[in-house]
């Protein structure tokens, strides 16, 4: 939907993808969200001693992801066709949209060149990755009808899209339905598990940050039993951590692009229309005039006194194109924070000598920008967290 233009179809993407993704419907989804995240805690318990939180994160995403969406299991130590499929078509995006890669973004009538000349090699390339991205939506939603047929899938967005319409599907409600789903997994699994990872760097970068959570989820929930979505409202501080995070490593430096619809002036600035717009999130997020201390980590900048506003704002988009599936992404951050703070500790790694090495938070560039993998040991907490993952 991002990319598209606005029109009758995107009205019909919004229109269809908000009956689903809205605060109120994915109340439904937090079975889903709790079964996965217990079982993330579980693989990171029994995979604790080595360097692959961030392949974990991404797979607990994906795998929420493509649960909520199409009802569908994967299994972590298993290689899996769906989830293959989408990490292609990721690459693929990041390697269209990179910066300079194409000599037709710079000579544009090199698109009336055929496909056959020399330096026409780009149309061969954009060929494959509609093929894969094709292939991304179609399989996953030939699932969901098949489950569906067999009385399997009763909760999953594209089958309650599907319920909702009463009738035979036409083509492009078909269409819809496929791309939106297609989108919010490819989109949600990236960006959710690279935002997950940022807050465990922040976490190792401030550990009194973690200590503070820890002290408000056992003041709060206790010891005999992980907190749950009942609790947000009373984890203040865990939130706030989420809040926070989203604010101190904006995910898209420069936002999404829009696109003017007509001629515009903004500040004595003449904007002609069809003109290439990016929000600058980045700058916006570490504004010194709206945050204080901007580039620290500081979750309290969102109570007393300095009620600084939230992020959600501004990164998750704007307008008609905010993320339609921001209220899936907040949930399942706040409850993988809390859950993990319940149970685990992160930590600075050590050294041979047994001294903490330090560890410097850093960015790496890109359209979505990662935090540079970065040394950590994760411990259980105590005996009484370890009856959670055992």
């Amino acid at each position: 939907m991002g990319m598209m233009p606005y029109n009758k179809k995107f009205r019909l993407h919004r229109k269809l993808t908000a009956t689903q993704v809205s605060k109120k419907s994915i109340i439904r989804f937090e079975p889903i969200q709790e079964r996965e995240t217990l079982r993330f805690l579980k693989q990171i318990y029994e995979d604790s001693n080595s360097d692959t939180l961030q392949g974990h994160l991404n797979q607990f995403a994906g795998s929420i992801m493509l649960r909520i969406l199409y009802n569908y299991r994967t299994d972590p130590k298993k290689n899996d066709p769906i989830v293959d499929m989408s990490k292609q078509v990721m690459e693929d995006f990041s390697k269209a949209t990179s910066p300079g890669a194409w000599m037709v973004d710079l000579i544009p009538w090199l698109k009336y060149v055929p496909t056959w000349m020399p330096g026409a090699g780009f149309k061969k390339t954009a060929e494959i990755f509609r093929q894969h991205l094709l292939q991304g939506i179609e399989v996953p939603y030939d699932y969901v009808k098949e489950q569906m047929a067999n009385g399997n899938d009763d909760v999953s967005y594209v089958a309650g899209l599907i319920k909702d319409l009463h009738r035979k599907i036409d083509p492009e409600e078909k269409s819809v339905i496929g791309w939106t789903a297609a989108s919010m997994l490819n989109a949600g699994t990236d960006t959710t598990g690279a935002m997950l990872y940022s807050i465990f760097a922040a976490l190792v970068v401030y550990p009194e940050v973690q200590k503070r959570a820890q002290d408000e989820i056992d003041r709060v929930v206790g010891d005999s039993r992980l907190p749950s979505f009942s609790d947000k409202d009373s984890l203040l501080y865990v939130h706030a951590i989420a809040q926070e995070a989203l604010r101190w490593h904006t995910l898209a430096p420069m936002g999404f692009p829009h696109l003017t619809t007509e001629d515009d002036t903004y500040n004595g600035y003449f904007i002609p229309k069809d003109t290439l717009l990016f929000p600058a999130a980045a700058s916006l997020m570490h504004d010194p005039n709206t945050y204080h201390d901007p580039m620290k980590f500081k979750p309290e900048r969102y109570f007393e006194p300095f009620n600084e506003p939230p992020p959600t704002d501004v990164v998750y988009g704007f307008g008609r194109r905010a993320c339609p599936g921001r209220y899936i992404a907040d949930q399942t951050i706040f409850l993988c924070i809390a859950q993990f703070l319940a149970v685990f500790n992160i930590q600075r790694a050590v050294d041979e000598d047994g001294r903490e090495i330090e560890v410097k938070y850093e960015q790496l560039p890109g359209v979505i920008a990662r935090v540079k993998p970065f040394p950590y040991r994760i411990a259980v907490r105590s005996e009484k967290h370890r009856r959670f993952v055992i």
